[in-house]
């Protein structure tokens, strides 16, 4: 892998929905840290428009031709499922990272290619990471993580479950258990915060109709609590850690 030097240099292999609205966003945020060289897609005419909109240099149908003529630190893969095989492996051949969408592969077989390069996460990882990002998203940067994985009901050599304990950036403290041997197969999160527990669970996506409010019991004024509920499914929670005392809050 390379040793990283500012701006880490970054070719996009997908030019679809996912690379345009989450990946090219969240790696323009990160300003100077970042340098966007090349958006690589096999419709020549979707990888110049999106390439065009964010003035990016390079445009490419091949991702071969990326990481030999950009020199990319990092290559982020946003392809069809299909695709991320020959993506994620042209990536780390030419020692670069690999950062993929989920799901890796299509197959064991070609999650095993890969790990012949870089051996890094795993499924549970790939289950509960919408999660992780919601908590990131709230919370901001983690600082510290004592985890535990592994392989218990299921025939594979990677884990089925893992368990961490994280300390954010902000002061607060999460744990997160992931697990692809529940027989409830739902997402469940809740916020502890010095007002209120605010929960959610769902099954592959959630709006505002998920969540459900208990205030602590000091708080009593029915019209602050009426307020909690935010007006739209793009709003963040009304207990962000800026406005209440950063509590303990967990996912699985």
């Amino acid at each position: 892998m390379p040793d990283l030097s500012f701006p880490i240099r970054v070719g996009i292999v997908g030019a679809g929905a996912i690379a345009r609205t989450s990946h090219l966003p969240a790696l323009l945020a990160r300003g100077d840290a970042v340098k966007v060289v090349a958006v690589c897609d096999l419709d020549p005419g979707r990888a110049k428009e999106l390439a065009d909109a964010y003035d990016i240099p390079g445009r490419y149908t091949e991702s071969t031709d990326v990481v030999a003529r950009e020199n990319p630190d990092l290559i982020a893969v946003a392809t069809p499922p299909v695709a991320h095989r020959e993506a994620v492996i042209t990536a780390l051949g030419a020692g670069a990272w690999g950062w993929c969408e989920k799901p890796p592969t299509l197959s064991l077989a070609e999650y095993d290619e890969i790990t012949a390069y870089e051996k890094d996460g795993g499924p549970t990882v790939g289950h509960g990471i919408h999660q992780m990002d919601l908590l990131l998203n709230l919370l901001g940067d983690w600082h510290e993580v004592h985890a535990v994985a592994a392989t218990l009901g299921r025939r594979t050599e990677t884990e089925d479950v893992s368990f961490a304990i994280v300390r954010f950036a902000c002061g607060a403290i999460g744990s997160s258990v992931n697990s692809v041997m529940s027989p409830r197969e739902t997402s469940c999160l809740r916020f502890d915060f010095t007002d209120a527990t605010a929960e959610a669970e769902h099954l592959y996506g959630h709006d505002n109709s998920h969540w459900r409010w208990t205030p602590a019991p000091h708080v009593s004024d029915t019209g602050r609590i009426a307020g909690w509920a935010p007006d739209e499914n793009t709003t963040q929670l009304a207990f962000h850690p800026a406005r209440h005392a950063a509590g303990r809050h967990g996912s699985r």
